[in-house]
């Protein structure tokens, strides 16, 4: 729960403690509580003038006339014209000023909305549409662009700055607090900076147990060997992706790593020499906690060798799957338990299998950017 300031009823403002999920799509309701001990209430577009979280994000409740077209290619209409129904929805605050501009998201709806400060409570959507007539090609229609011009008149906002917006978040802002700022140079104007990306990068060193199997099967022969259990290191550089919604709880992680397995028995006939660049690809979940956090994660590993060999055979690309838990401390410190499944270093060899199994691995990580 997180305080909020919300206007319960439309008639009165109460500081309570709402559930704040960071909706990525615009919000039909919420959840909230008077105090900690209070019983969890809800209230939804109907019953609320506006609300929102402190610092964070405000949703006002308006009567509004949208145009639910769809942006899909296989669901494009034939016909130019924006189609209007009326709804009462929780419009997201972008920008707020003389003019200011508001977004509506519904899946892959995406939907902006304006209004002028002499003329507060009436929201209008700005018109862009994709069709497609019969036997043509995809079409735009851009009428936003002849909605700007006819409200946001000032001299340093030229028809080729309007000719060059684009219907999307930055493009949209850039245009509005220009405006803004030729209106009066000297207001300061509320913008929305959630909804940005982060992009971190950690070093990842750490020790990893590993097992290999050799098995040569055939009509005149019957081989197998087993390598054992091996203890090696592994160092790997992390790129990680947070995603913008769902209070960045989720991260797409791409992660190159260098790990080997070498026998060191001169001895034997059995023999290999394999290192490779491993390549994890895959999601985390976040689950914060006061000063840190912990996660779990999966994905695909990409396998590539470098001058691997399993008993004189080639190892060949290999991919296979892997999955762990981690913590994070002053979000910058961690360590990751993981395992992987099943991988065969030499599948282009038939009836020969390198089954490589990475059991355990213990990862330290330190975010470096």
């Amino acid at each position: 729960m997180k305080q909020v300031t919300s206007l319960i009823a439309q008639v009165k403002k109460k500081d309570v403690l709402i559930k704040n999920i960071d909706w990525d799509s615009n919000p039909e309701e919420f959840s909230y509580k008077t105090s900690q001990n209070a019983t969890e209430q809800l209230h939804d577009v109907t019953s609320v003038k506006e609300f929102g979280v402190y610092n964070e994000s405000r949703y006002v409740s308006a009567l509004v006339n949208i145009d639910r077209s769809s942006n899909q290619n296989s669901k494009l209409t034939s016909y130019r014209r924006a189609v209007f129904t009326e709804e009462r929805l929780f419009l997201k605050e972008v920008l707020i000023g003389e003019a200011s501009l508001y977004r509506y998201k519904s899946g892959n709806l995406f939907r902006y909305f304006f209004t002028l400060e002499n003329n507060e409570g009436n929201y209008e959507q700005l018109v862009f549409k994709r069709f497609i007539p019969e036997g043509t090609t995809i079409k735009v229609n851009e009428r936003y662009k002849q909605q700007l011009t006819n409200i946001l008149k000032c001299e340093s906002v030229s028809a080729t700055d309007i000719k060059a917006v684009k219907y999307e978040k930055n493009s949209l802002v850039a245009l509005f607090k220009k405006y803004n700022t030729c209106v009066d140079p000297e207001k300061v104007y509320v913008e929305d900076n959630k909804s940005k990306v982060a992009f971190h990068i950690s070093l990842r060193p750490g020790l990893k147990s590993s097992s290999l199997e050799f098995i040569d099967s055939g009509i005149f022969r019957d081989i197998s060997f087993d390598f054992g259990n091996m203890l090696g290191v592994r160092f790997g550089v992390e790129a990680e992706l947070v995603l913008p919604f769902n209070k960045n709880k989720w991260a797409f992680i791409f992660e190159p790593t260098y790990q080997s397995f070498q026998s060191d028995d001169d001895t034997s006939e059995n023999t290999v020499d394999y290192k490779s660049i491993e390549v994890p690809i895959g999601l985390r979940h976040y689950l914060f906690l006061k000063n840190s956090k912990f996660y779990i994660n999966g994905g695909m590993v990409l396998d590539n060798p470098i001058n691997s060999s399993l008993n004189g055979r080639e190892s060949t690309f290999s991919s296979n799957i892997m999955y762990g838990v981690g913590f994070v401390f002053n979000e910058k410190y961690g360590i990751e338990l993981r395992r992987q499944s099943r991988r065969d270093i030499i599948s282009r060899f038939v009836g020969s299998n390198g089954d490589y199994f990475g059991n355990f691995e213990v990862i330290l990580s330190i975010q470096v950017f």
